[in-house]
């Protein structure tokens, strides 16, 4: 089974959202350190993820995986699993980690192509690896189409700006709308200003997501 996608979403309250989502979203507990994870959002060696499907892909952030093949994986029930890194690409900062467990809850993905500046979203994620769970924090989309230059030297386009409290380990974790389905994926915080922080947008995730899953990599015209 994959992640479903909601035809007509009822908006829910806050805590309602954070009830349907929070199960979906794991830590992720690399045995390296990602370079360049103050500017992305990540502490070293640890970050966040969501479910995608019940047969055992997470979707998160490449440079959270960069230069591992293994990881391990907090649930939201507090188990630790390991996870093997399946699929990269550094264009789109993506990763996909395959881990074996029963009851996985996969999140709802947003299939919108329109968002509205000043619409309210929530971030849920495990910023500074705290004990006790992922960490929600609410906000607005703050802006559209952002272009950030990461500390690798590669640019990432058509960005949510948000300023829902980001923080680091938040990467990699779901930026979510009041339907309780993900419109996006933490990836990056101004290092030098406040609440401003960025999330790829998941209509630029989503088409790429089965040739991850198919290829380990996305397809892309020469």
């Amino acid at each position: 089974q994959g992640a479903t996608l909601a035809v007509f979403p009822t908006a829910l309250s806050v805590p309602a959202v954070v009830a349907k989502v929070r199960p979906s979203v794991v830590t992720m507990l690399t045995r390296g350190i990602p370079p360049g994870g103050a500017q992305h959002g990540a502490p070293s060696g640890s970050g966040s993820g969501v479910i995608l499907d019940t047969s055992g892909y997470i979707l998160t952030n490449n440079h959270l995986v960069q230069g591992v093949t293994s990881v391990v994986v907090g649930l939201s029930t507090g188990r630790l699993t390991p996870g093997r890194v399946v699929a990269r690409d550094f264009l789109l900062d993506l990763a996909l980690v395959r881990i074996t467990a029963p009851d996985l809850v996969p999140a709802e993905f947003s299939r919108r192509t329109a968002f509205e500046i000043g619409e309210t979203v929530i971030a849920i994620g495990n910023p500074l690896a705290l004990k006790g769970g992922s960490t929600v924090t609410v906000g607005v989309i703050s802006a559209l189409d952002r272009s950030v230059l990461t500390p690798e030297g590669e640019t990432l386009y058509d960005l949510l700006q948000t300023d829902a409290a980001i923080n680091p380990g938040n990467s990699g974790g779901p930026l979510v709308d009041r339907f309780g389905q993900v419109v996006g994926i933490n990836v990056a915080i101004a290092p030098s200003a406040q609440a401003i922080s960025y999330a790829i947008a998941i209509e630029a995730v989503y088409p790429h997501i089965h040739s991850m899953m198919l290829r380990g990599t996305i397809s892309r015209p020469d």
